[in-house]
């Protein structure tokens, strides 16, 4: 019974072993394409209004460039 309650898995825990991948963007500054960023980097951007929640910012996995309003990390 130890071994099947050990190897059980529930639904939302993480594994422990597993870390998260950190996210990078890549984003349109001055018609141009700039980065790879982290949310951290793009948030303090935006922040600095040295980049704006308008931007077109695109990642890994995205089928289309979005303007970073739309996504929920800025």
């Amino acid at each position: 019974m130890n071994s099947a309650m050990i190897n059980m898995h529930v639904q939302g825990s993480m594994n422990p072993m597993q870390t998260a991948v950190p996210q990078f963007y890549s984003a349109m500054i001055e018609a141009n394409q700039a980065g790879p960023f982290s949310v951290q980097k793009l948030s303090r951007l935006i922040a600095e209004k040295k980049n704006v929640k308008e931007t077109y910012i695109w990642k890994p996995g995205l089928p289309n460039w979005e303007i970073a309003r739309a996504n929920s990390y800025f």
